[in-house]
């Protein structure tokens, strides 16, 4: 036996390798169960056996034919158009003017007037009514921003070429978040997402359940977020698919379950992010298609106020923090 020739047993379990997992594989397919407390097929055998080729799970659970998942596919939708309800605006620990105040960047004169200029423009952001006075200049309404909500400053260059990670995520959600993907590890474990107006924590939840890696957040020039995802616009194609009109739960479940049983979907990751319930399909291991599903609120939800309405502010400080409040996360 030569030097570089393999013992025969050692041979022979590396053939047989490869077998032990499919089959161990196949075993684990034929324990599976359908989650659906009414499936026709629960108690038979060979129809579970053929419909297990082409299950979809969802939530970690499996379910053998779209039928099935209908019921608690309706049921994760309306808790997550509830979630959306429920949220209420969460105010900041320092509001952003009397940061601003505090490091010496402006004067308690500065942000009386500011603030006056603010209610006259309907709810125009503090920070960039600031800039526009001469007052600060932007790159120290984003440090501020980033020491109100307690993440770091990417130096976002609009004019670097793309970097290779926005088609992670559908292009119209990073618009609603005003967000941009900025690094990805090697190993896809790890994501940083640079947000431009505020930070939006569902968002965060929603890619770390959709990508399955570990996402941080990060502030980056209001400007220069807006200019990539601009040019994003113009230069990639939107892939994925939007509704804007359907807020029925029923309605909902039921168009995933049609495009599940279209992309032949084997698991399906249903999330709340932003302003959109986020659908995205995976068949045989590769994400394949996103559906979004803008949340527009009910006859009986709160309604914001109207833009158009100016907005009276005390002279202590700014009270809407320059941002969009911040989202709970996602129950």
């Amino acid at each position: 036996m030569g030097s570089n020739q393999l013992p025969l047993h050692v041979e022979i379990r590396n053939d047989y390798a490869p077998r032990l997992s499919q089959a161990a594989a196949w075993l684990r397919r034929l324990r599976l169960r359908c989650a659906a407390p009414d499936c026709a097929h629960r108690g038979r055998l060979w129809p579970p056996i053929l419909l297990q080729i082409r299950g979809v799970i969802l939530n970690g659970r499996w379910f053998c034919t779209t039928d099935c998942l209908q019921s608690h596919l309706m049921a994760h939708v309306r808790g997550l158009l509830a979630g959306s309800v429920r949220d209420r605006p969460r105010r900041h620990r320092l509001p952003l003017g009397l940061l601003l105040v505090n490091q010496g960047a402006i004067s308690q004169q500065q942000l009386r007037d500011a603030l006056h200029s603010q209610s006259l423009s309907s709810g125009e952001k503090l920070g960039r009514v600031l800039c526009q006075m001469g007052a600060v200049a932007p790159g120290d309404v984003t440090t501020a921003l980033a020491h109100q909500w307690g993440c770091p400053v990417y130096p976002l260059d609009p004019q670097s070429p793309a970097l290779g990670c926005q088609d992670l995520l559908p292009l119209t959600l990073l618009e609603s978040a005003r967000a941009v993907p900025v690094y990805v590890s090697v190993d896809g474990r790890t994501l940083h997402l640079a947000f431009g107006e505020h930070l939006d924590h569902t968002t965060l939840y929603a890619v770390e359940q959709m990508l399955g890696c570990r996402t941080f957040a990060c502030i980056a020039d209001e400007a220069a977020v807006a200019k990539v995802l601009e040019e994003l616009r113009r230069s990639a194609p939107v892939s994925e698919t939007s509704f804007d009109t359907m807020r029925d739960p029923r309605e909902i479940a039921r168009t995933i379950s049609n495009y599940a049983g279209e992309y032949r979907a084997s698991r399906i990751t249903v999330a709340r992010a932003s302003a959109y319930l986020w659908v995205r399909f995976a068949a045989s291991g590769q994400f394949s298609r996103d559906l979004l599903f803008r949340i527009r609120p009910g006859p009986d939800s709160p309604r914001s106020p109207s833009p158009s309405t100016p907005k009276v502010f005390p002279e202590a400080a700014d009270s809407r923090g320059d941002s969009v409040p911040d989202a709970a996360e996602s129950p």
